[in-house]
């Protein structure tokens, strides 16, 4: 028989059947093994105890992987900082010194002159009359008249009693004789408590005039 050439087989094919061949293979004796360390038929250190044969080499495994991991997660940590640039120097900020306020003119400002205080005004007429500077300033506080009993009523300034009894029997005679003339028939002169201090005589004529104030 004459030899034919072989039929072209793709690499690539007989790579992926190697690789199920060898994946299939790697099964049975990952299998092989599992079943051996269950029956306790691997060999162990002579520390472990013989009731936890099974779990040697699992626990082996187990630690392989876990400093497997730790150094990978050590080497990526240790590539990232070097990987990453130092931070920058900080940089000095040099503050500026804040500039002279401008001074502002303020516009004069030109108070009125005050005006002078008028004097009092003086509402009672009657006191008017009385008012004619023999008197002590401020003595003479007010004048009322009593219509009813027919006579004034002189209400007198602390003061009064600073007069000598001469001063105050003088000025009580010259205000009796205004009061005639306004004609009122009596004269009563009183304290800032309204108390007698000063009265026409009822009998005879002049002013009786009282040390103390006399109860009304």
């Amino acid at each position: 028989m004459p030899n034919l050439p072989a039929p072209y087989v793709s690499p690539w094919k007989e790579f992926a059947r190697n690789l199920r061949a060898l994946w299939a293979d790697l099964g049975l004796r990952g299998r092989e093994l599992w079943r051996r360390n269950g029956e306790g038929d691997l060999p162990i250190p002579g520390f472990w105890p013989d009731g936890l044969a099974a779990w040697f080499w699992p626990a082996v495994v187990a630690l392989v992987l876990a400093t497997m991991v730790s150094a990978g997660v050590v080497i990526k940590g240790s590539s990232r900082q070097q990987a990453s640039p130092p931070p920058p120097p900080p940089v000095a900020i040099r503050e500026l010194p804040a500039p002279d306020p401008i001074p502002v003119e303020e516009p004069e400002v030109i108070l009125p002159e005050p005006e002078p205080t008028p004097p009092p005004l003086r509402i009672d007429p009657l006191l008017e009359l009385f008012l004619d500077g023999s008197a002590p300033e401020d003595l003479l506080l007010a004048a009322q008249p009593d219509a009813v009993n027919n006579r004034l009523l002189l209400r007198l300034a602390e003061s009064w009693w600073e007069l000598t009894d001469a001063r105050r029997q003088e000025l009580a005679q010259a205000w009796q004789d205004r009061s005639t003339d306004q004609g009122y028939g009596a004269l009563r002169l009183l304290d800032r408590d309204d108390q007698l201090i000063g009265r026409s005589a009822q009998v005879g004529s002049g002013m009786i005039l009282f040390n103390t104030p006399a109860p009304a």
